[in-house]
């Protein structure tokens, strides 16, 4: 299957979400793909993303070619995923069908993964919630001395300490509120950790340093909707691939 390098039609682009950690924004086309971009930009393992990059052309044994442009490509430390959003609604349509025969196959053949998305799977529980909290605090501006006071303060509770517990240590006498932007960033820069599943992030969240959080939250997290198949990227999309599909490499 040949792949080329896809140039956007800016009309094509509803939002755009400015990215930490592409330095700079990425497109959505959709509210799913809104919703996906500070997900994408908060999880550890994906090292970049982009919107709409890269074009498949797939011949199929009917001797038809059939294009696929996918809606981000991610790039990890051992390979890539290729990630299709569709709702929930469409996800037994033709065309996505077609598109995950594509997509998958082309992952296959090449090493990679195929992720598929439905709203369903990214607004469930409060993962999503949680995340776009931190993702508003991502610029805010953190001193080297204020960061290592709030990491050394709550590894003197190894058992966990309230975030408004330590955002008032850090407030030093003023209001904590003025402060709790300051450990939501640290959060979403993966200095402390908060459960992001259990309930909604607030002033009676649990945090920890990464190596004090309890034992159950570093298991492996993928029946805990979509932030566990997000957070490994490894989700099987549940559909074959190759000749099954009538896909020629």
């Amino acid at each position: 299957m040949a792949f080329k390098r896809r140039r956007h039609n800016p009309r094509n682009i509803v939002t755009s979400y400015a990215s930490v950690k592409m330095q700079g924004p990425v497109g959505a086309n959709s509210t799913i793909e809104g919703d996906l971009c500070p997900l994408m930009d908060f999880e550890r393992w994906v090292k970049r993303f982009e919107y709409e990059p890269w074009t498949i052309d797939a011949p199929f044994h009917d001797g038809s070619t059939h294009e696929y442009t996918m809606d981000y490509w991610i790039e990890t430390d051992t390979g890539f995923v290729i990630v299709e959003c569709k709702p929930f609604d469409h996800k037994d349509s033709d065309h996505a069908l077609q598109q995950i025969k594509i997509g998958s196959a082309y992952a296959a053949e090449n090493g990679g993964l195929f992720l598929f998305v439905t709203e369903r799977d990214l607004r469930v529980g409060h993962y999503l919630d949680n995340v776009t909290v931190l993702c508003r605090y991502r610029r805010l501006l953190v001193s080297p001395t204020l960061a290592r006071r709030c990491i050394a303060f709550v590894a003197a509770h190894p058992d966990g300490a309230r975030l408004w517990d330590v955002a008032a240590y850090l407030a030093d006498g003023s209001h904590p509120f003025t402060h709790i932007g300051y450990v939501y960033n640290l959060i979403f820069r993966h200095l402390l950790h908060v459960d992001l599943y259990v309930e909604p992030i607030g002033g009676d969240s649990l945090v920890f340093l990464p190596e004090h959080r309890p034992l159950e939250a570093r298991a492996d997290l993928t029946a805990r909707h979509f932030g566990g198949p997000l957070r490994i990227g490894l989700r099987e999309p549940g559909c074959v691939v190759g000749d099954e599909l009538g896909v020629r490499a």
